[in-house]
């Protein structure tokens, strides 16, 4: 899934790291791409998106057909997002989210003009800020203490965003 941030730097858009954004957020034009390749993936196998062929945000956790969470998000696809070729791999543990009030598992991705990644691309790492240098470090980390703790990168690669930061983080 490629996509021109030149363009988007253009049309006065930007690509930031926020700490205070809950989703990321990718732009209107990257999301359609989004949505495109994720039809795509689910339509590919039936046993893709947990059965459901299209793009929806949210999906059911039936304990029924599947015998863990583990393999509910095994039926999702991996994203992987490359910086300056460093590869950082976003399985479905890390960007989906829990909704409660539905009682389901969403995906924590919304468009808008700018490209923000926030505490849904963070989460499940630890993460250190060099302002001074502009530069951002990230390591899977055990966030929720559990001691059979693995990182997770699924066999089934979805996407490569690429180029996201050649330029330097304001």
């Amino acid at each position: 899934m490629e996509y021109d941030y030149n363009a988007l730097k253009e049309k006065g858009g930007k690509v930031l790291l926020d700490s205070g954004t809950t989703f990321m957020i990718f732009s209107f034009e990257l999301y359609s791409v989004f949505k495109i390749q994720w039809a795509k993936y689910c339509r590919s196998n039936p046993m893709n998106c947990a059965k459901i062929s299209d793009f929806q945000n949210c999906f059911v956790y039936n304990n029924k057909t599947y015998k863990s969470i583990d393999e509910f998000f095994d039926t999702f696809p991996t994203f992987t997002f490359q910086f300056r070729g460093a590869d950082i791999l976003l399985g479905p543990a890390d960007y989906f989210y829990y909704n409660k009030a539905l009682e389901n598992y969403c995906i924590g991705i919304e468009p808008m003009r700018d490209l923000l990644l926030g505490e849904i691309f963070m989460r499940n790492f630890d993460i250190q800020f060099d302002p001074v240098n502009k530069k951002v470090g990230l390591i899977r980390a055990n966030c929720d203490g559990s001691p059979d703790f693995k990182p997770r990168t699924n066999s089934v690669q979805f996407s490569k965003i690429t180029r996201l930061f050649r330029e330097r983080l304001d």
